[in-house]
């Protein structure tokens, strides 16, 4: 986890990477906005741990911040990561920001939320990697 930039306020900024990046990806983003922010570090989890452990994860880590409320970013399958997250905080909830996020229906998979062509090139590069 990184460690907090900005002023204190009441609204602090979680940002959450995508599959195979650490939170490094965000530094640059951070050090442009004035408030409390860090990034997730999932780095305890491995790849058989499921979305309730990479949501707990971050639920732990959040309240480090010491703020009251949050926004969350979320690239890529971060996003999934971080719509799980939006429901166990609820009301200390106030913005939710995708970037190149992919969202899917609750209860389906991640990959159902492609095209049919790009969940075929995805599964192929989840089975290579």
């Amino acid at each position: 986890m990184d460690s907090t930039s900005g002023d204190q306020s009441d609204i602090g900024v979680i940002f959450l990477s995508g599959a195979g990046l650490q939170g490094w990806i965000w530094e640059k983003v951070r050090e442009k906005i004035n408030a409390p922010s860090m990034t997730i570090d999932f780095s305890a989890l491995d790849k058989n741990s499921s979305l309730n452990d990479y949501t707990n994860t971050a639920l732990e880590q959040v309240d480090r911040l010491g703020v009251a409320k949050f926004i969350i970013v979320g690239h890529s399958i971060g996003g999934v990561v971080g719509s799980e997250l939006a429901k166990k905080l609820g009301k200390r909830l106030v913005g939710f920001i995708g970037v190149c996020a992919v969202i899917p229906e609750p209860g389906e998979a991640y990959l159902s939320a492609f095209p049919l062509q790009q969940r075929l090139m995805m599964k192929l590069i989840f089975k290579l990697a």
